[in-house]
Order: structure tokens, then C-alpha cells, then sequence
């Protein structure tokens, strides 16, 4: 999938260093038009409300 391959927007990540290792707590790739598009790490809002809890 491309995100934004027309788009100016601009993406965003949360990262946390370490054991020499980078981890992507959340990114978002944000279009021009100031839709927020997750893309790592959270849920995005349609699916939210459709959300289903798991039993173990």
C-alpha cells in the first residue's frame, strides 16, 4: 500500500530506543488536508466503535 504518494502530507512516529533497537510505539501519516491516516499503534476510529472484547 502507498500512503500519500500525491500528497504533501507529513508522517509521524512515536519511537523508543532500546538495547540498540528502535520500536514504533505509533505512527500516523498525515495528509494535506489535514486527515490523520494511523498507520502503527492505534486503531483508527471506524474500526474503534466496531471493536469486539476478547474472551481468553
Amino acid at each position: 500500500v502507498v500512503v500519500g504518494a500525491r500528497d504533501s502530507g507529513r508522517l509521524y512516529a512515536d519511537l523508543e530506543a532500546a538495547d540498540a533497537r528502535w520500536t514504533v510505539i505509533r505512527a500516523a501519516f498525515v495528509l494535506s488536508s489535514g486527515e490523520r491516516l494511523p498507520l502503527a499503534g492505534e486503531r483508527p476510529p471506524a474500526l474503534e466503535a466496531e471493536a469486539v472484547p476478547v474472551r481468553h
